[in-house]
């Protein structure tokens, strides 16, 4: 079975990250905001989500928090990505359960790597 990431970005060439993964094995469902993100999860739990930090209306920390306190997602990993890239929203992306926080300057050259990693050792425990 395909594993699937979820990436939650206002930024539309975030969401074109799927050019970035296509070499992977990996199902890429993308959405703009959080509300239709929080929608989606009623019928679909992705292995691995990829969140912005900073969104209108719910920011990627709520975002976080919310897959944390919902049983079915509450271990499935979260990257966290952000323009900026600070120590205090650093520890905030990880306190609300981030595994990993990245920034969108090194974007490209991190992603892979993490999603490769994170993905692979889930799977390894299964």
């Amino acid at each position: 079975m395909t594993a699937v990431i979820m990436v939650v970005d206002d930024d539309c060439n975030v969401l074109r990250l799927d050019i970035v993964l296509r070499p992977l094995p990996y199902a890429i469902v993308t959405l703009d905001e959080p509300k239709g993100a929080i929608e989606l999860l009623a019928s679909v739990t992705p292995d691995l989500f990829i969140l912005d930090y900073m969104m209108p209306r719910m920011s990627g920390v709520e975002l976080c928090r919310y897959i944390r306190s919902h049983r079915a997602t509450a271990r499935v990993p979260v990257i966290m990505l952000s323009a900026l890239y600070d120590p205090i929203a650093i520890r905030k992306g990880l306190e609300a359960g981030a595994n990993v926080f990245l920034s969108k300057a090194t974007l490209h050259s991190n992603l892979v790597k993490n999603v490769r990693g994170m993905l692979d050792t889930e799977n390894a425990l299964c």
